[in-house]
């Protein structure tokens, strides 16, 4: 269970209340922009598409989407949504 709450999004649902139980609906393709300049690229799985401004933590990182990524003229890649890393996520008490 500590897992799917590290992937929930801020300001999206993650229940179905009539269920109780956690309802994702697509794949988001993202990229991770660590502050030292490293991306690495990974999907989240989310409830509905990943827009700009919206949060969420992932590997004990606060992250912020922020824009979807160029692709160069004729490439078959799908374009990801760009997330920069905040500041750490506080310690839960």
């Amino acid at each position: 269970m500590r897992r799917r709450a590290a992937w929930r999004l801020a300001g999206l649902p993650a229940t179905s209340a009539s269920a109780g139980r956690t309802l994702w609906e697509m794949n988001s393709l993202i990229s991770l922009q660590y502050p030292n300049g490293r991306v690495h690229d990974a999907t989240l799985a989310t409830e509905g598409e990943l827009k700009p401004g919206q949060a969420f933590e992932l590997h004990g990182r606060r992250w912020r989407a922020v824009e979807l990524t160029k692709l160069p003229r004729g490439s078959a890649a799908k374009r990801r949504m760009l997330c920069l890393s905040g500041a750490r996520p506080a310690a839960s008490e």
